[in-house]
């Protein structure tokens, strides 16, 4: 039997579970709600956000059976901390920061005895509406856990697989040194051209032309690249390589 037919079907039998997002009016709040009325309508979820509307209080959201933390990695610790008297013993915490090493650090610290998951969605609402509102091929990447009780590491993982979902296990330290060479690095390149004011020309060539493209995807994303820069401590040997490889390379042969 298909994967998502059991959990359906288990969940008919039990109750399909609430849902309570903080942060839901971030981006990737916003995301999970799109997620939610396109792939499973007949889940009701609610979110809390200090900014903008909420549909239930922060207290009901961090009651519910899967609590999504989706907050600037700056916030997890305080958000956690205040989550936690109300979040039930048997919820599932779900952390998505860009960011493991940090998140999974205060969850192991905070979290203690409670069923939590850290994953990084490679994906945005651009990538999601992009591929027809569909999760189908698109990517996520599944760190460390602390699962008990009916919520297994097998149960979870094969509805993240019922929904066409990728999965790209790693450990959050592996996660933090690809994402340093990887998102920091575009995001890096894209505040540096913003903050240069590279813009596009009447005699572009294509492979400047498709990096200014990568470039613009990610320019406005300038508190995540703080966060990103602050927290993920194997950013500051990217920048420490590209500052001698440029002096290598803008040197070389003087």
């Amino acid at each position: 039997m298909h994967p998502l037919v059991q959990l359906l079907l288990h969940h008919q039998a039990q109750g399909y579970p609430k849902v309570g997002v903080i942060g839901c009016n971030g981006a990737f709040g916003k995301l999970i709600r799109d997620v939610a009325r396109d792939v499973a309508p007949f889940i009701d979820i609610i979110g809390y956000d200090i900014v903008g509307p909420s549909t239930a209080t922060f207290e009901e959201a961090a009651g519910c059976d899967i609590v999504f933390l989706a907050v600037p990695i700056r916030n997890f610790e305080e958000l956690l901390t205040q989550a936690l008297p109300h979040i039930r013993q048997d919820a599932l915490i779900v952390d998505i920061c860009t960011v493991k090493m940090h998140t999974v650090a205060l969850l192991r610290k905070f979290a203690q005895g409670r069923n939590w998951i850290a994953m990084h969605p490679l994906f945005g609402p651009q990538s999601y509406s992009a591929n027809g509102n569909s999760l189908r091929g698109l990517e996520i990447v599944v760190c460390e856990h602390h699962l008990q009780g009916s919520i297994t590491r097998e149960y979870v993982l094969d509805f993240l697989e019922a929904q066409g979902l990728r999965l790209i296990e790693m450990t959050a330290r592996l996660h933090d040194f690809n994402s340093a060479w990887t998102l920091y690095m575009a995001h890096r390149t894209s505040q540096i051209w913003k903050a240069a004011g590279v813009k596009a020309t009447l005699i572009d060539t294509p492979s400047f032309a498709l990096m200014l493209r990568g470039a613009e995807m990610v320019a406005n994303d300038t508190e995540l690249f703080k966060d990103v820069r602050e927290f993920n401590s194997y950013c500051r040997y990217v920048d420490m390589a590209l500052a001698r490889a440029e002096a290598e390379v803008l040197h070389s042969g003087k």
